[in-house]
């Protein structure tokens, strides 16, 4: 899972008057000033650890927060507990014994149990939840809501690579519809990160100070250069996408790579082999594109896709809406 701001600004908190001398008050605006973070924020949370006896409160003159026990009595855990709540992946895990009336013949408990197992290996991290949405289910803002409610905190929906005749392709009369998903599913973000119940969705990620390396923001994802498919049968291919085409067949596991003129033309795909990439403002976001949508429709990959242009480009909006919103966070 993702820890919410609330939860990191929580540590944080912690962490500062664990450096002070703990027998005395800590004013919050001086912790607010040391951890650059706003005041009227850090009342919201300073409130609820001194609620679950964590911090001991002292108002007027002299008065402030300090620690209740000893620095090293508290874990990182214990903290998280109280902004976080449960870290189990759905509500029925959430306590023990499981109070469910399905627990006795419930079929996919074994496997919370086991993702459960697997996020905490994880710290909760490194892991996500995908989906994919098509023509024919284009309120996919209601299926990542179901995932966050759920517990997951690392989502992502990706639109479908189809032909353009197949039935659940998407297509440009659907836009308006998908638009009006991504806005909707922003302002439910930043309404969900204020609440201290924020999740990551992997298209709304943007980092507008650094980001991806030059050659990155270049190219891509990397695939048939950076990474390959394997199939169960040993084929090596440029992605999952292209399995299936003997064009794109690289070799397989014994003899190694066989054509090493398809990594050369991966390679050589970039935002400046693709001309309707030289005037898109978000270019050196989505680095091109999908190499698959381009070949589906275009028989090229160094060509792009307009539908799937037009929602990357509401998508970057969107994120950058959700950081201007968040900012005074």
């Amino acid at each position: 899972m993702k820890i919410s701001t609330r939860g990191r600004y929580a540590v944080r908190v912690m962490l500062d008057l664990a450096q002070q001398d703990t027998s005395e008050y800590t004013p919050l605006m001086d912790i607010a000033r040391r951890q650059e973070i706003s005041e009227k924020y850090l009342e919201s949370i300073v409130s609820m650890l001194v609620k679950n006896d964590f911090l001991a409160a002292l108002r007027g003159k002299g008065g402030g927060y300090k620690l209740i026990r000893r620095p090293e009595e508290y874990t990182v855990g214990s903290i998280l507990k109280i902004t976080e709540g449960s870290f189990a992946p759905v509500a029925c895990l959430e306590h023990s014994p499981n109070q469910c009336e399905r627990v006795a013949y419930c079929k996919t408990l074994p496997m919370w149990k086991e993702f459960q197992k697997l996020a905490e290996s994880r710290n909760q991290e490194k892991y996500y939840i995908r989906g994919t949405f098509t023509r024919n289910n284009l309120d996919f803002s209601n299926d990542i809501m179901h995932f966050a409610d759920l517990g997951f905190e690392q989502v992502s929906i990706e639109p479908v690579v189809g032909e353009d005749t197949d039935p659940y392709a998407i297509q440009k009369e659907d836009l308006p519809q998908i638009f009006e998903e991504y806005d909707r599913l922003a302002k439910m973000i930043i309404d969900r990160e204020k609440s201290g119940r924020g999740f990551n969705f992997f298209h709304f990620m943007i980092d507008l100070e650094g980001g991806p390396c030059v050659s990155k923001r270049l190219s891509g994802c990397g695939s048939g250069t950076e990474y390959l498919a394997v199939t169960p049968w040993g084929d090596l291919y440029p992605c999952h996408q292209f399995v299936g085409q003997e064009e794109f067949l690289m070799g397989n596991v014994d003899e190694g790579i066989v054509k090493p003129e398809i990594a050369e033309e991966f390679r050589g795909c970039s935002v400046y082999s693709k001309e309707s990439c030289k005037t898109c403002f978000a270019r050196f976001y989505c680095s091109g594109g999908c190499m698959a949508n381009s070949y589906k429709f275009h028989h090229t990959i160094n060509d792009t896709y307009e539908v799937s242009c037009e929602m990357e480009r509401k998508r970057v909006e969107c994120a950058i809406m959700i950081k201007a919103a968040l900012a005074d966070k």
